[in-house]
């Protein structure tokens, strides 16, 4: 039976550092593995949410693109119309959302323009209609601009228009509407869409404008005997206004081949064809127009124009020959003027 060796010293002290030195790895494996252990648990998440601010805006009304010139900035102040046509204004001002004005350009958020009549059972929420109420929910006259897209800027400016007031708008100056005036009302809902609306409004009044138009027409009464009465000649005028008027007729004198002192006897304006009216007609039945200088005033009642529907009236003329003393072809000029009931 073979004996045991029994280990050096040397080998014995060897044992000894082996055995420490995998103790110590070992150690050292365990605490990287408590480490990471630790470190994967010692974060933690955060969150939070900003509140969305609402907005404001200022409101101005003008009749100059984005300017204070001529700005109808109170309800003491008034626009006037343009006869038979348009007129331009615009409504701009200043918004601010403190959330960042991105918030509020014309691509991120919601505007709504209206202009009406104050006193609109509907107010702002009116049905379009060129007598008294205009909108644009469209946004297809707004721009936005003064805005640094992703920067820390919180305002910017607006415009609406140009706006296109026709000359039948409602005056509220006087007659019906005298108790009232418009409005301007800007609405505008942030990027964020959470009920952050923001409105305000600017007030004017609207002037009355007393208008008619005759313009391109004839009156051509033929060949008529001395002493007697042309038949009837007609012509139509347009209320070219937003009052319902009245017209006064005046005339020049007429300039024949041998005389210039021939009367021109004009009809009442009774909206009615000749056909309708008795065979007996007289002159006396006409206002008359004798000579320069004088002038006759028709009750026509012409109403202020509705909508789209133009208003218009017919009114009835007729030439007076002298007795004697004058022949040849004759000239004159009618002029017809407007003024309000």
């Amino acid at each position: 039976m073979a004996s045991q060796q029994t280990p050096t010293e040397r080998e014995r002290r060897m044992h000894i550092v082996y055995g420490a030195m995998f103790s110590v790895i070992a150690l050292a494996a365990l605490v990287a593995v408590v480490k990471t252990y630790l470190d994967a648990n010692n974060t933690v998440s955060q969150t939070a949410s900003v509140t969305n601010a609402t907005p404001s805006i200022t409101v101005n009304l003008s009749d100059n693109a984005a300017s204070t010139t001529s700005n109808y900035s109170d309800a003491s102040t008034t626009v006037t119309l343009t006869e038979n046509s348009g007129k331009s204004v615009y409504v701009h001002g200043t918004a601010t959302d403190t959330n960042g004005c991105d918030d509020i350009t014309k691509a991120n958020a919601t505007w709504d323009l209206v202009v009406y009549r104050t006193n609109l059972a509907a107010t702002s929420t009116c049905s379009a209609d060129n007598a008294n109420c205009y909108k644009d929910a469209s946004e297809s006259t707004l721009t936005t601009s003064g805005c640094t897209a992703g920067g820390s800027d919180t305002g910017l400016n607006y415009e609406f228009g140009p706006i296109s007031l026709q000359f039948y708008a409602d005056a509220t100056d006087a007659s019906t509407y005298s108790g009232t005036n418009w409005t301007a009302y800007v609405t505008v809902d942030d990027a964020n869409s959470s009920g952050s609306v923001a409105s305000s409004t600017d007030t004017f009044e609207v002037a009355s404008t007393n208008a008619l138009d005759a313009s391109g027409q004839t009156l051509a009464y033929g060949s008529v005997a001395l002493g007697a009465l042309s038949s009837e000649q007609s012509i139509t005028v347009s209320n070219t206004g937003n009052r319902q008027i009245d017209a006064t007729v005046s005339s020049t004198d007429f300039s024949c081949a041998n005389d210039t002192s021939i009367d021109l006897a004009t009809v009442d304006a009774l909206g009615a064809t000749t056909t309708s009216r008795a065979a007996s007609t007289t002159l006396t039945d006409y206002g008359k127009v004798r000579n320069s200088g004088s002038e006759i005033t028709l009750d026509t009642s012409l109403a202020q124009q509705s909508s789209n529907t133009s208003s218009t009236d017919t009114l009835y003329f007729r030439f007076e020959a002298p007795s004697s003393g004058a022949g040849g072809a004759c000239t004159a000029t009618v002029t017809l003027t407007s003024s309000a009931e």
